[in-house]
């Protein structure tokens, strides 16, 4: 999408680019925090760094109505005001991020090595297998996050913001720009060998996630409750240590077009199993439970079923 095209792209470019509107902002900011959250014109010019009132006016006037409302009181921040400080502040636009290389338990999916290393590569935190140097996972850094107490801080910070973000793209929702998100799965071959890929792409930003489809299983309550039975709490396995689960279902593709699978789901060293099938909207279906549940959608999910 060009960006010529999208006017509030280029007012917001060039917002950015002028310090005093960015005052401004921040400024309307502030105030808001404090309780005030309509300033008028002569409160807010004493405020800023403005070289003389014509100036500052015609700074103000370029904000509204995007970045700034006009009240028969005074000014105020509407909301892609608010975002526009809130992403300055948490240094979105720098390119700075730090992050000291450190080793994690996790799991290769190429060899198997369950060491795992993580260092910064540019904007990205990649954590890689150092005996066959696989790519296990990638975690965008942005300069707010790399704030976190140290390396293992955070990479549960970059894991807990990527499984949400997965989440909504698989509700459909782009968790950038709140745009509707479009999925496809696709197969894709590389070191590790052959697999299918959830691709969900954001029809207003372009944002596109990736994620094994067999990851759409431990957001649904029976796979979580499977673990849940056995002491594990699947939602607080770190993304680089999964894999080393998943690589343990069996998924079979029945149809290509569209897509339907089935997904035997066990956990290592269990007898108690979950056979579910996969549609091309990744909805899940109980096929099997080796506990005997019930395949009756208005019974599933009952605690009489879910519990010993």
């Amino acid at each position: 999408m060009p960006l010529s095209d999208d006017p509030s792209t280029e007012t917001a470019f060039e917002v950015l680019s002028s310090e005093l509107r960015l005052s401004i902002l921040d400024e309307l900011a502030r105030a808001d925090a404090d309780g005030e959250p309509v300033i008028s014109f002569s409160a807010l010019y004493d405020r800023v760094d403005a070289d003389n009132t014509p100036s500052f006016s015609y700074h103000l006037s370029r904000l509204a109505p995007h970045f700034v409302s006009k009240t028969d009181e005074g000014y105020r921040l509407t909301t892609a005001g608010d975002r526009v400080v809130r992403a300055v502040r948490a240094g979105s636009y720098e390119s700075n991020p730090e992050f000291e290389p450190t080793s994690v338990d996790g799991h290769c999916p190429n060899c198997g090595w369950n060491v795992l290393d993580a260092a910064l590569d540019g904007l990205l935190v990649v954590i890689s297998c150092p005996d066959c140097a696989t790519s296990v996972v990638r975690f965008d850094l942005p300069p707010g996050q790399s704030d976190a107490d140290g390396s293992d801080a955070i990479l549960h910070a970059c894991d807990r913001r990527v499984r949400h973000e997965y989440e909504m793209a698989l509700d459909g929702i782009c968790n950038s720009c709140g745009g509707a998100m479009a999925l496809d799965i696709e197969q894709v071959e590389d070191d590790c060998g052959t697999y299918e890929m959830a691709i969900s792409r954001c029809g207003t930003c372009d944002l596109q996630v990736f994620a094994p489809v067999k990851m759409r299983l431990l957001y649904h309550p029976a796979v979580l409750a499977l673990y849940w039975r056995h002491g594990v709490d699947a939602t607080e396995i770190p993304l680089w240590e999964l894999l080393g689960h998943t690589d343990s279902w069996e998924l079979t593709v029945t149809e290509r077009d569209p897509f339907a699978a089935e997904v035997l789901v066990r956990l290592p060293d269990a007898e108690e199993s979950l056979l579910v099938g996969l549609d091309a909207t990744l909805d899940v279906e109980i096929l099997d439970d080796s506990r005997g549940l019930s395949r009756d959608p208005a019974q599933a999910g009952t605690s009489s079923q879910l519990d010993d």
